[in-house]
């Protein structure tokens, strides 16, 4: 993650998630799910009120698991108002 400002929440302290993979002998054991849960309560100790990312088309369902929404073409963010409210 990077601090980076988002369009889709102007204002907001915002983060980027540049890449993440998982290897292909990891997945669906949840180790995915893991890191991305830690980053987001890290992040949200530091302040960050916005999380994005562009995604594979492919890894959409993992973010929405985790809660992040799809707001366009592999585009998708998670934002802490919408888990508080």
């Amino acid at each position: 993650f990077s601090p980076a400002a988002t369009a889709a929440r102007p204002g907001r302290v915002a983060y980027q998630l540049r890449g993440m993979a998982v290897a292909q002998h990891h997945r669906g054991t949840g180790v995915g799910g893991r890191l991305l849960e830690a980053a987001v309560v890290r992040l949200g100790e530091v302040g960050a009120e916005v999380l994005w990312a562009h995604a594979r088309d492919s890894a959409l369902t993992f973010y929405r698991r985790a809660g992040w929404v799809v707001i366009g073409d592999g585009y998708i963010h998670y934002d802490k108002e919408d888990d508080e409210g």
